[in-house]
């Protein structure tokens, strides 16, 4: 009954985060810059993998997939 849906909960359903954790949907559009000062482009979306979230960082057509660790 489930296999190939989409399953979602409304934003507003969802716990506020505490101090210093965000949903990943609320960082999609930041920018991300090395700590040289290089600007990576900004964050498109997320991936789940196996091993960690990746984000992955769009600019023009270039593609930069990071992982998501602390």
């Amino acid at each position: 009954r489930w296999v190939h849906r989409d399953i979602a909960v409304p934003r507003e359903s969802l716990p506020e985060p505490e101090a210093g954790q965000y949903y990943w949907h609320d960082l999609e559009g930041c920018r991300v810059v090395t700590l040289e000062g290089a600007e990576l482009g900004t964050i498109s979306h997320f991936l789940d993998m196996p091993a960690n979230a990746v984000m992955v960082v769009k600019q023009g057509a270039k593609e930069h997939w990071l992982p998501a660790v602390p």
